[in-house]
């Protein structure tokens, strides 16, 4: 019997097209711990899995709860997330939610923990992304479409 290939990225687009991939995505991120997109991105990409988070905001507008499946990068106990929008010359929207209130909170391996987020400076930033970019080199790309707005990369940071 032949064995029959799966392509991740097949389920994205579909899901995509039925205009529920963000929902599923965030569900299976908070309840499973385990990301559609990283799947399908990593497999099209040859890279390696990639860790994903769940990053619930506060709307700066609505002041509802605003929920966002995102890759990250441990750097010691903090979370590093990079706010790239996929190149887009404007800052995501739980960027600009981060911006009004630093509060937030991560669903990580089906655990949600309280967060507050800090904007990397500089020298954080230079030091943290050669990793950011070796996890998922689209982050390059990203950037390079994103100028002249500089990525921002932010720690999140457990509350005990």
């Amino acid at each position: 019997m032949a064995k029959i290939e799966f392509d991740p990225s097949m389920l994205v687009n579909a899901l995509t097209k039925a205009g529920i991939f963000e929902p599923v995505e965030r569900a299976a991120v908070q309840w499973s711990g385990y990301s559609l997109r990283s799947w399908a991105s990593t497999d099209r990409e040859g890279v390696p899995y990639i860790p994903t988070l769940l990053l619930t905001t506060i709307g700066r507008t609505t002041g509802e709860l605003r929920s966002h499946a995102l890759f990250y990068l441990r750097d010691g106990r903090d979370f590093i997330i990079v706010a790239s929008k996929a190149g887009s010359p404007t800052h995501p929207d739980w960027y600009r939610n981060i911006e009004e209130n630093a509060q937030a909170w991560v669903d990580v391996d089906r655990r949600r923990a309280p967060v507050r987020a800090e904007v990397l400076d500089d020298a954080e930033r230079t030091r943290l992304w050669p990793a950011l970019v070796t996890m998922w080199p689209r982050y390059e790309d990203h950037q390079t479409k994103a100028a002249p707005r500089i990525v921002p990369v932010v720690r999140l940071r457990p509350i005990r």
